[in-house]
């Protein structure tokens, strides 16, 4: 959803430059667009990762043409930024300033990176729990309640959810984990390397081996979720469990939820991420009332795989204020 995706860089813009950012010469649509390249590009190099011999063949060498011109491309649109804002207190552009023996280039590319993970991991997670609400009218209305219940049946839909109230909607919070366990925003995660000579389940893994964790799998695991191709919620409450097994089980589920990556390449903005999108879906259930924009014709829930994990069909849907 192109709204959702804007309103995220504008956010990410505010973080990056300080609150003075303002959107001049179309930066979020320019950087919307060096985004989108970005993604297209990233597909063909998971494949050079995984099949090291395809770097070679004719076809992709010019990909990596196209990935040198887009470089140019995100400095163009990042650098006056730089210059613009350079002045601006608290942000993360200041910090990055302060480190004496950055570049410009490596400055640049921090701020990108900041853009790049942050809008589609919030903007597509946002998008693909409307969809799932969108098709179990039950599972929306539990949202709709539990906000309710919180902030009082006066409550007018003018009034927005603050970042204080979001901890409290434990349900909402059960919505947003099951929907990235269900559809993980980088199903391969960032690509790692072997730091050194090791096995794995007898495996020998050489040091310098490109190592490609397929958090998918791990989210689909049978022997660690109940019906692993439901939505269901109610599994981060731990309704799903009885007796001696319950810690057992709900140990396991939360060691397995990896969306955001583990170890030292775990997303930094994991815990940011998580309470946007709480919000954000928050804050637009409470406000209306989302179902099929014709009777039976639900969203595509059909995956399209590039770096991430989009919709193949982006979302469209009836709103009615609530």
């Amino acid at each position: 959803m192109v709204p959702l995706r804007r309103t995220t860089i504008q956010l990410i813009g505010r973080f990056c430059f300080g609150v003075e950012f303002e959107d001049k010469d179309g930066f979020v649509e320019n950087i919307d667009a060096v985004m989108e390249e970005t993604i297209r590009l990233s597909g063909h190099a998971r494949l050079v990762d995984v099949f090291e011999f395809t770097r070679y063949i004719p076809g992709f060498r010019l990909l990596f043409k196209e990935a040198y011109e887009l470089k140019h491309k995100i400095e163009e649109t990042i650098r006056p930024y730089i210059r613009r804002y350079k002045s601006s207190t608290n942000c993360f552009l200041q910090f990055l300033l302060c480190q004496e023996d950055y570049s410009e280039e490596v400055v640049i590319f921090n701020l990108f990176e900041q853009f790049l993970l942050s809008t589609d991991s919030t903007s597509n997670a946002t998008s693909w729990a409307l969809a799932y609400l969108i098709h179990d009218e039950k599972i929306q209305q539990k949202v709709y309640a539990e906000v309710q219940e919180l902030t009082g049946n006066g409550h007018s839909r003018e009034e927005m959810i603050t970042v204080e109230e979001v901890s409290k909607l434990k349900y909402v919070n059960a919505v947003v984990k099951e929907v990235l366990r269900m559809k993980p925003i980088a199903p391969l995660a960032v690509p790692h390397q072997a730091v050194c000579d090791s096995s794995l389940m007898g495996m020998k893994v050489r040091k310098g081996t490109p190592v490609m964790v397929n958090i998918y799998a791990v989210h689909y695991d049978p022997t660690v979720w109940v019906e692993p191709q439901r939505f269901m919620p109610e599994r981060f409450l731990g309704a799903l469990n009885d007796g001696g097994d319950k810690n057992k089980a709900t140990l396991a589920m939360e060691r397995s939820l990896i969306a955001f990556g583990a170890g030292r390449r775990i997303c930094a903005g994991m815990d940011l991420a998580k309470l946007q999108v709480a919000l954000t879906l928050a804050n637009l259930v409470n406000s209306f009332r989302w179902s099929c924009v014709s009777e039976g014709k639900f969203p595509d829930l059909t995956e399209d795989l590039f770096f991430i994990l989009r919709m193949k069909t982006p979302l469209v849907a009836r709103i009615v204020p609530r």
